[in-house]
């Protein structure tokens, strides 16, 4: 008797997770990479394959804007943030995992988990599939959105280079702004 192969879903990216992304560079794409994401149905759920050339070719292009937009998409989701009750950087970084999983589908997404925090700094795992050249941006920006300040992230022994299953980052920064409500 044979065992039925078991197939995997494979990790797709919701549309609107693209969008939002990409609209900060849109100048940056070439008309290929327009092509694609003018095709995007709302509510649809991309395979990665189908949009990580994209990706892959801006962070290379255009890597200083890459990470702008990485920022502009987190500030953009401010509100939607601070309205799950994230007051802290901290807090910021917890839910950031939920924004992941919202955006992303499949049996192998990954996500994003705060291991241990002390005053001013956290320690990461990451398995989210953007990888360890990226994800770092994503990191910075969620804490930063929660107010840190003089955020400096460390890739730690852990690396999904390595064959690890997640990359580990100590997250730290000098002070907190103010919240301002």
């Amino acid at each position: 008797m044979s065992v039925p192969a078991v197939s995997e879903e494979p990790t797709k990216i919701s549309a609107e997770g693209i969008s939002l992304a990409l609209k900060f560079v849109e100048r940056f794409l070439t008309e290929d990479e327009l092509q694609l994401v003018r095709k995007m149905q709302p509510g649809a759920f991309l395979p990665l394959e189908q949009i990580r050339w994209v990706w892959d070719n801006l962070v290379r292009r255009a890597p200083v804007e890459m990470k702008a937009a990485i920022k502009g998409m987190i500030y953009a989701q401010r509100k939607m943030l601070e309205e799950t009750g994230a007051r802290s950087p901290t807090d910021f970084l917890r839910v950031s995992n939920i924004v992941y999983q919202t955006f992303t589908r499949g049996a192998r997404i990954g996500g994003r988990e705060v291991v241990s925090e002390g005053q001013n700094e956290l320690v990461v795992d990451d398995s989210t599939w953007p990888g360890c050249n990226v994800a770092p941006w994503f990191i910075e920006a969620y804490v930063r959105a929660g107010g840190a300040r003089g955020v400096r992230i460390e890739h730690l022994e852990l690396c999904r280079t390595k064959s690890d299953r997640i990359c580990r980052y100590r997250v730290r920064w000098s002070s907190v702004a103010p919240r301002l409500s």
